[in-house]
């Protein structure tokens, strides 16, 4: 709910799922208020209701204040409805109803019930809540105590219960081979968590400690302790939401570590990620750049090793063509479960005789129906000699320049493969060679077609384009004197 122009209606307002009041002034919701199990009113700036407000809360409900102020004039709240102050937020309201029974015109504070973070709700005009006492021992600790399994992969949020008459926290954090607690606190934080705003190391021993304050003492938690796991294990991360923390994989594993596939991982096009340049070792997983339509710019330098397999969707899916996805480096990728390159514009890159693409335990698959793929090459030799290609048959059409061909350009580059198989001769499917690159294979298959040993070219056949060829070896020759009479013809 936002603008600068207070709403004036007097409807019952029914708040299911999470509303946001961010009102510049006057009114972001007006007449009574019911807010349903598992929603949540949050603010996003002070006085967002009007002071007459009648306000329900179904269990499970929140009002989530983060620090702001506000007044009403009725509040009902029953077992498990929670007003969250945030750090030192404050409802006013005139009468305050739990369960059902008017509460007595006393400040109510964090208590683990109704009220929780460091502010209070003000019932009719009480003021303040007065403290007496200094705040109650931290307790229940998230991490739990003596954790060992804590991911140093994601910004760990450290928790505990509010305690009561807390006004702030100090927190500690060290690693236990530093000794004693330092002398100056992390932080400084007016509700009962605390994300770290880095991530902690692989493989570690830490201690923590909160000591809650208030104007009359600070009282000690005792020193918790937890363990970071190893960082170079990489979950799988298929069907979780984008974060960079479960995408990047230079994020994940570390640069200049190596990274060990635990399950299927997406490599996420968003905000870059899609770029990695830390070895994985895919473990009999699969590892999937998928980049989205259109974005660009996106690199596997590798090295990709293990028994997985690699698939690579890259626009265009209405994108640009000229965005490349390329896979580089000076080591050689040498998973064998397979590669698929099902989308978009994929550049081979690696150092001349490094394997960009291995063999695998089936043939490298280039395109699908539902888009186009094209494989260019950047420098000689960027497959293995023993792997085989295999290119679908795309049914797409669309108006970007050669949208419905799946192709193979070598752009006068030379490499030697097993086996081709494109499934048309040249209306779908293609070898565009650049002005003399040369493929050499042992075996061709054109339209179901087995091709006989010999040089294919733009003047002999429909399915190469370019100065250059395609020359199909007998079993038995010698590949290198091959590719050199091929080249010189």
């Amino acid at each position: 709910m936002q603008g600068a122009t207070s709403n004036d209606y007097t409807a019952t307002n029914t708040v299911n799922g999470n509303v946001s009041l961010e009102k510049t002034s006057g009114n972001a919701l007006c007449g009574p208020i019911t807010v349903n199990g598992s929603s949540s009113l949050i603010w996003a700036a002070s006085d967002q209701l009007p002071d007459t407000s009648v306000v329900t809360l179904s269990a499970t409900a929140t009002l989530t204040l983060n620090g702001k102020i506000d007044t009403i004039n009725e509040l009902y709240l029953v077992s498990n409805s929670v007003v969250s102050t945030g750090a030192e937020g404050v409802l006013k309201v005139t009468k305050l109803f739990i369960n059902g029974t008017e509460q007595a015109a006393v400040a109510k504070i964090a208590d683990g019930n109704y009220v929780t973070g460091s502010g209070w709700i003000e019932v009719g005009g009480s003021g303040p809540p007065i403290i007496g006492d200094p705040p109650a021992i931290p307790a229940t600790p998230t991490p739990s105590d003596t954790n060992s399994t804590v991911s140093p992969i994601t910004l760990v949020k450290l928790d505990w219960d509010d305690s009561l008459l807390a006004t702030s926290y100090d927190v500690y954090l060290w690693l236990t081979s530093d000794g004693d607690r330092p002398a100056s606190p992390t932080a400084n934080v007016g509700i009962s968590e605390y994300t770290l705003p880095s991530q902690v190391l692989s493989l570690e021993n830490y201690k923590w400690q909160i000591v809650a304050k208030n104007t009359v003492g600070n009282t000690e938690g005792p020193a918790w302790t937890f363990s970071t796991t190893d960082r170079t294990q990489v979950p799988g991360n298929d069907g979780v939401g984008y974060s960079t923390a479960t995408h990047n994989l230079n994020y994940i594993v570390g640069v200049g570590n190596n990274g060990k596939l635990l399950g299927n991982f997406k490599v996420h096009w968003q905000g870059g990620q899609g770029s990695f340049s830390v070895g994985v070792d895919t473990n009999g997983f699969i590892l999937n750049a998928d980049t989205g339509g259109g974005n660009g710019g996106h690199v596997a330098s590798g090295p990709i090793s293990g028994t997985g397999s690699f698939i690579i969707k890259h626009g265009p899916a209405g994108g640009a063509w000229d965005n490349v996805y390329t896979v580089s480096g000076s080591t050689a990728n040498t998973y064998t479960g397979g590669t698929t390159l099902s989308q978009g514009h994929i550049l081979m890159n690696k150092t001349a005789g490094v394997d960009a693409l291995p063999a695998g335990t089936a043939p490298i698959i280039l395109g699908s129906a539902g888009d186009s793929a094209r494989l260019y090459w950047g420098a000689n030799d960027q497959i293995n000699d023993a792997a085989a290609i295999t290119v679908l048959l795309p049914t797409v059409i669309g108006a970007a320049p050669d949208a419905y061909l799946n192709f193979l350009d070598l752009a006068g580059f030379s490499d030697t493969i097993t086996a081709l198989i494109l499934p048309d001769t040249g209306t779908k499917t293609q070898v565009r060679t650049g002005t003399a690159g040369v493929l050499t294979v042992y075996a061709l298959t054109v339209n179901g077609e087995v091709k006989t040993p010999g040089v294919y070219t733009s003047s002999n056949c429909t399915f190469v384009t370019g100065g250059g060829s395609v020359t199909v070896l007998s079993t038995g020759t010698d590949t290198s004197t091959a590719v050199a009479t091929s080249a010189a013809s």
